[in-house]
């Protein structure tokens, strides 16, 4: 992803999240849970957050994170600088949720 980023050809993979995205919305309002909406974001995932947060005054996340990142802590990392409660859902390769963790 990072040579894609120095030649800003990173529309097929901001299309695959936005699929990705979409599917785990539509899951959690499968599941009774509301889920007001979701958003790809800039591919730096904690300015991410720090984006959505600076238009949408949420009292609470909902974070998917790929088993196998590389900051395996990044909910509390996030929960401790936006000091905000973190419903985290761990995904696999395939988008399928794995594990879902709580505040």
């Amino acid at each position: 992803m990072l040579t894609q980023s120095w030649v800003s050809d990173i529309d097929a993979a901001a299309l695959a999240a936005d699929e990705r995205m979409q599917a785990i919305v539509g899951s959690i309002g499968e599941a009774g849970q509301a889920a007001a909406r979701g958003q790809v974001g800039d591919e730096e995932p904690l300015q991410a957050v720090a984006d959505a947060l600076a238009v949408f005054l949420a009292d609470a996340l909902i974070l998917a994170v790929r088993a196998n990142r590389r900051e395996r802590r990044f909910s509390e990392t996030v929960r401790a600088r936006f000091e905000l409660p973190v419903t985290e859902m761990l995904l696999d390769h395939e988008g399928r949720v794995i594990s879902v963790t709580s505040e």
